[in-house]
């Protein structure tokens, strides 16, 4: 789908990418390694499409309650994806399970950042 021609980059942080591989091997441990490779396909798909009108997505208010802001988020059940637009890029900096605390995950992943 390309509603129109302007095209952001996107890219994961580090953390970003070790949440895809935790993932992945969670998964793989405790379920199967082909559905570990399904979900991770779904979550690439839906990172991609980021591509066209990331604005779409909307911010993210556990990030703004604690005054960080923006901060989007899209949805592939049951992770949310984080990330932040800057100019013609998106950067996506974490993917959580949808049933985690955000509080204690935004607290860990800003300390780990600022350490």
């Amino acid at each position: 789908m390309q509603p129109n021609n302007k095209q952001f980059t996107v890219f994961l942080t580090d953390a970003a990418s070790r949440d895809l591989d935790s993932i992945y091997y969670y998964i793989a441990e405790h379920r199967s390694v082909e559905q570990a490779i399904k979900v991770i396909e779904t979550l690439e798909q839906t990172i991609d499409s980021l591509k066209y009108e990331p604005e779409r997505c909307a911010h993210s208010t556990e990030f703004l309650q604690v005054g960080i802001q923006g901060i989007r988020e899209i949805l592939s059940n049951p992770y949310r994806i984080f990330f932040r637009m800057k100019k013609n890029k998106v950067i996506v900096f974490a993917i959580i399970d949808g049933r985690r605390d955000l509080r204690t995950f935004i607290v860990q992943r800003y300390n780990d950042n600022n350490s």
